[in-house]
């Protein structure tokens, strides 16, 4: 953390920010499409879509239904939240239902759109940006896929940053994003004990040690994440990604995100294994083994 201590924004270069005139669930609507295409499939073949959009884009209720609507989807579709560790979620449970044939196809959406919750004099907002990023579970080929999965709780950090409904700068009231007065100390207190935990669990689940593993993904909310959890872990930081310093903190979007920017680079290929960690702050944290199998990407970002 040292060499970013001295930079206002943290060590980021680059965020992605909705205009003022452009629509949450639009750009919501444009990812989970091109997801569904580069699976080969159209809406129509999607039995289930997961949906997890922190902030929402309303108020009180989370974007699966207006998603479902909008894109004419005749399959149930269910919010999913768990803050930053959204993603995971929907991955484990998706998966589940999948393994026990209640559907085909889980399309999963992952948003998050931090500039609707931001006080822009508040210095913790500097960091933030917004970010989609959607994927298609389907069954696997024996060996590959969702191989162990182990969460844990972390409602000990209850109090590091909370919402309230404020007008910021007139124009309107609206939830805004704060950290509490704690917030410090309890990630400094838990991080690296979360992330061992989970992952040391989930790799013994999976029969297999940190050894086995030969791609390393996190979430990278801040600048030094990635070396951290490398540090953490005992491994290289050759075998992590970070997409931190273009897109910066996009939350439980970093998922998806950097599991794309792994693929797209070539650091996550057919055979390796794969181990996804993220952390919730006050919600869950948690890590998944994976094969990496015949997986169609679409190319763009």
């Amino acid at each position: 953390m040292a060499a970013h201590l001295g930079d206002p924004f943290r060590g980021t270069r680059e965020r992605r920010v909705l205009g003022p005139d452009e629509s949450q669930l639009a750009l919501e609507r444009d990812v989970a499409a091109r997801a569904a295409r580069a699976a080969g499939l159209s809406l129509q073949d999607i039995d289930l879509m997961l949906v997890a959009s922190f902030p929402s884009a309303g108020v009180g209720v989370g974007d699966a239904a207006f998603l479902a609507r909008d894109l004419e989807l005749r399959c149930p579709a269910w919010n999913v939240e768990s803050t930053c560790s959204g993603g995971l979620a929907c991955l484990q449970m998706a998966c589940s239902l999948v393994s026990a044939g209640q559907y085909r196809r889980v399309l999963v959406l992952v948003s998050c759109i931090y500039s609707r919750a931001c006080d822009w004099s508040d210095t913790l907002t500097w960091f933030l940006g917004d970010g989609v990023g959607a994927f298609v579970v389907a069954a696997a080929e024996p060996g590959s896929g969702l191989l162990a999965v182990h969460a844990i709780s972390t409602a000990e950090t209850c109090g590091s940053f909370r919402y309230t409904v404020e007008d910021v700068d007139g124009s309107g009231y609206r939830p805004i994003i704060r950290a509490g007065n704690s917030s410090s100390r309890a990630l400094r207190d838990t991080s690296s004990r979360f992330v061992r935990d989970a992952c040391l669990q989930a790799v013994e689940k999976a029969g297999m040690t940190l050894a086995d593993v030969d791609v390393f993904l996190c979430n990278t909310p801040l600048a030094w994440y990635a070396e951290f959890f490398a540090q953490a872990l005992g491994v290289g930081r050759e075998r992590t990604i970070s997409t931190y310093e273009r897109y910066a903190n996009i939350g439980p979007a970093l998922m998806p995100v950097n599991m794309h920017a792994a693929a797209t680079s070539g650091l996550l290929r057919p055979g390796k294994v794969a181990l996804v960690f993220t952390v919730g702050t006050v919600s869950t944290a948690g890590a998944a083994v994976l094969r990496w199998g015949e997986v169609a990407v679409d190319p763009t970002t």
